[in-house]
Order: structure tokens, then sequence, then C-alpha cells
């Protein structure tokens, strides 16, 4: 996967998820502990993130990714109070969603990204919740890229944190997987990320 679909899957890591009724509430990004820290084991290898609570009106989570080579990278992700992801920041190289992405909106919705000020593409996402499970339907179309669709399927716990994500690309047959090893559900993750593989696989046609 390029830098941009690694991030724009990170992104998730630090998004607030609502729960959802008939329909659904904003989640209250200012509920979530300032200093609390997660860690996922992934296909790419381990993360551990950070949230840092409320920085100039935008809340910051800062997520350190750790390579099988032993690479290490940070990402600052800024989110509105609804947890909607404004930003990232990849040690110098920003990404801005405008207004916002689209994560966990359960209405079609249309995100503009731009990268040192100009337009660089855009997002229309589909995104539903279904036996505990989210799934985001993604038609990414960057300037100067072939434009392609991410399938992506996450479970969050009560505080909106992901504890399993599973992603595929309508032109790649490499999935992009992550579980959390750290708090009450680790011993489940294994199980859920077998969940929401199978929610993902029945989302994306059969080619």
């Amino acid at each position: 996967m390029t830098f941009f679909r690694i991030s724009a899957l990170f992104a998730l890591l630090c998004m607030a998820a609502p729960a959802f009724a008939q329909s659904a509430p904003q989640y209250d990004r200012s509920q979530l502990a300032v200093g609390a820290t997660y860690s996922w084991e992934s296909s790419n290898g381990l993360s551990k993130a950070i949230n840092l609570g409320l920085v100039d009106g935008v809340y910051h989570f800062l997520v350190t990714d750790r390579a099988a080579n032993g690479d290490e990278t940070e990402t600052l992700y800024g989110t509105n109070q609804e947890g909607r992801l404004l930003w990232s920041d990849l040690e110098g190289d920003i990404i801005t969603y405008q207004p916002h992405d689209c994560s966990f909106v359960t209405t079609s919705c249309k995100s503009e990204l731009f990268a040192g000020g100009n337009s660089i593409g855009t997002t229309s996402t589909t995104a539903f919740y279904a036996d505990g499970i989210w799934t985001h339907i993604v038609e990414t179309h960057i300037q100067d890229q072939p434009s392609y669709t991410s399938y992506v399927c996450g479970i969050y716990d009560q505080d909106s944190i992901i504890q399993v994500l599973y992603a595929i690309d309508s032109d790649s047959d490499t999935p992009f997987w992550l579980r959390i090893t750290s708090g009450p559900n680790a011993g489940q993750s294994q199980e859920m990320l077998a969940r929401v593989t199978d929610a993902c696989q029945k989302a994306r046609p059969i080619s």
C-alpha cells in the first residue's frame, strides 16, 4: 500500500465511533482520557497510540508505527469534537480533509483532500453499522493516480477505540489487518478479527 492508503487506514485508530441506533448520535471526543495509551499488532508491524487531548481547538492523537524491520514513524492526527478527522501529519507530510473525513457517517459523504494547500483529490464514502461492525466503502480519487475503492471493516469499544480492523482495496489482493493487544478485549481480538474479515469479504464485490 502507498503512504496515503496506510495513513487513511490508520486514521481510523483515532476516530470516535458513535453508538448506532435509528440515527447515529455524535460521539463527544472530549470524553476520552487525556494520556490514555493503546497498542495494536497489524499486518505492517506494531502500533502504539496516545490521546493528547485538546490542543488549539483540535483533538490530537499520536500514533507510532514500528515496521517489521524496526523502522519507526510517528503520525499526528487532528479531529473535531465529533471525532471527524481534520488532518494527518506524518513527520511533516500533512494531508487535510475538507470539511472533515467521512468516518462513521451513515449517509453518503464526500471529502476533499489537500496537501501543501493544493487540492489533491476526493473521497466518497458510504458507511453502515450491523452486528457491532462498522463497514466503510470508500472511493478514492487522487490526481494522477488510478482511482480505487477500499472496503474497511472494524469493531470499536465503548470508548470509541478500535479493537480490530480489516481493509482491502479493489485493485489489490493483499489486505491490511489490525488487532488490539492491550485492554480487556485483547484476548478476544482474534475472534473479532475473523468477524470483520468475513464482513469485508461479503461487502467487496467478487471480481
